[in-house]
């Protein structure tokens, strides 16, 4: 049986800043150590900030201002079974949708104190996402105006995940993931236009991973059968992951309740 939730999101086109799901842990991990936020920093540039609640979940995620003062933030909610039911994504600096924050305060997201003080503008829009059995199979993210964005599709318990990027109603690039794990990757191919007839592809494939005592320590990137970049990751004392080293360096900083 489907169940459509449908979910209010804005789209942020620079969606390749998005913390990269590799970065992340179990959630028991931030549960463990009361991990309130950790931010991230592309060398020494933050980009982004993630909340947990003390169940070690995502509450909230912010991308930082850096392409013409926008900020993009992320508010997760969760069933009492802890089941993932509602994402809200709202940027700060563009129209306000007045339908759209009524609907936020109805689900315990008030941010009109927050407009009347910075006086800031806010766009939020929707998405939708489709369970099968209690398993993500499909979200479709859409542009503020109702128009498709982009199509996730999710196979294989989410081991596969298929993303179709949309421009003017077309498909304009595909792209598959398929996963090793729920955090390490064994392929990423697609394709994308650069002319009405003409597709840049891709193939990578990863190898070479490296665990330790439970942690990934290093894996490598395969392009065409020759071996790119290699990921190298190093952990704190409390197991929580702090660097992450290839071409740039990634670290990431906690604060605890």
């Amino acid at each position: 049986m489907k169940h459509n939730i449908f979910l209010l999101l804005i789209l942020f086109p620079l969606l390749n800043y998005s913390q990269e799901k590799w970065t992340f842990q179990p959630d028991s991990i931030y549960k463990k150590n009361n991990v309130k936020f950790r931010k991230w920093y592309d060398e020494d540039k933050l980009v982004e900030t993630t909340y947990f609640d003390k169940e070690g979940r995502k509450i909230k995620h912010r991308l930082e201002p850096f392409i013409g003062g926008k900020q993009v933030t992320t508010y997760y909610g969760y069933s009492a079974d802890g089941k993932l039911i509602m994402m809200v994504d709202t940027i700060i600096n563009n129209e306000a949708n007045i339908d759209a924050l009524n609907e936020l305060k109805d689900i315990g997201i008030d941010l009109t104190n927050y407009i009347d003080k910075e006086k800031p503008k806010l766009e939020v829009s929707k998405y939708e996402l489709y369970y099968e059995n209690d398993n993500l199979t499909k979200v479709t993210k859409f542009n503020p105006d109702g128009t498709i964005y982009l199509i996730d599709y999710y196979e294989n318990n989410g081991k596969r995940q298929i993303r179709e990027w949309y421009r003017n109603e077309k498909i304009y690039r595909v792209s598959t993931t398929v996963y090793l794990n729920e955090f390490q990757r064994e392929r990423f191919y697609g394709w994308v236009l650069i002319s009405n007839s003409e597709k840049d592809e891709w193939n990578y494939t990863y190898g070479k991973y490296k665990i330790e005592d439970g942690k990934l320590k290093q894996f490598s990137r395969i392009n065409n059968g020759i071996e790119m970049e290699t990921y190298t990751f190093k952990y704190n004392e409390k197991g929580l992951l702090i660097k992450v080293k290839y071409y740039t360096t990634e670290r990431f900083e906690y604060e605890y309740f």
